[in-house]
Order: C-alpha cells, then sequence, then structure tokens
C-alpha cells in the first residue's frame, strides 16, 4: 500500500520490494513505518500517518542536485498534490514574493 512489498515469516518481516526513487534502505523505511505506528495524532488515521512518513523518508534531501528532467518532474509531481502547498505534516513548501521585496533581500 505504501511502495512496500513485504512478507512474514517465522523470522521477522521480508522486504520483497520497494520504491526504487530516493535513496533509502528498506531497514530505513520500515523503521519510519514501525515509528509512525507508535505515535498517536488526534484527527488523522494511522494510514495518512504512515503516509506522510513514507513521503519525508523518500523527500529530495536538502543540498542534493538534481538533474534538469529531475527538477521539472519534481515540480509536476509537486503540483500534482491535492495541497502542493503544503508538505505531509502541514508545513509551508512555497513562499511567493513580490519584486521589491526580492529586490530588497539581494541588494
Amino acid at each position: 500500500k505504501f511502495g512496500l512489498l513485504v512478507a512474514e515469516s517465522e523470522d521477522g518481516i521480508e522486504v520483497q520490494g520497494m520504491p526504487v526513487e530516493g535513496e533509502n534502505t528498506p531497514e530505513s523505511m520500515i523503521l519510519a513505518v514501525l515509528e509512525e505506528r507508535e505515535e498517536e495524532v488526534a484527527g488523522v488515521s494511522r494510514e495518512e500517518r504512515v503516509a506522510a512518513r513514507l513521503a519525508e523518508t523518500m523527500a529530495v534531501r536538502v543540498g542534493k542536485s538534481l538533474k534538469p528532467e529531475e527538477m521539472v518532474d519534481l515540480v509536476d509531481r509537486l503540483f500534482g498534490c491535492s495541497t502542493p502547498v503544503l508538505d505531509p505534516f502541514g508545513r509551508t513548501v512555497i513562499v511567493t514574493f513580490e519584486s521589491n521585496e526580492l529586490e530588497q533581500r539581494f541588494r
């Protein structure tokens, strides 16, 4: 459901498949899911919390260089979301400035 294909065994959980995007290991993704299951957030379903945590773990990290086509894909996917101005945790993603504000900031 969240991009992980897992199978339970007597010894634990085996990751049989995961999203290709991102630089995460199966361990880090499973730990994020397990940590999210422990947290309770009023008014937010477990599925939404897990999805938000997985989105956070797969996010492009600050300072990572992207190719032009990756940048275009990222922006296209952002604006394909139902709330492109917020991240999964409700934090602002897009900030707008008036021209004069930009001029003042870069003087």
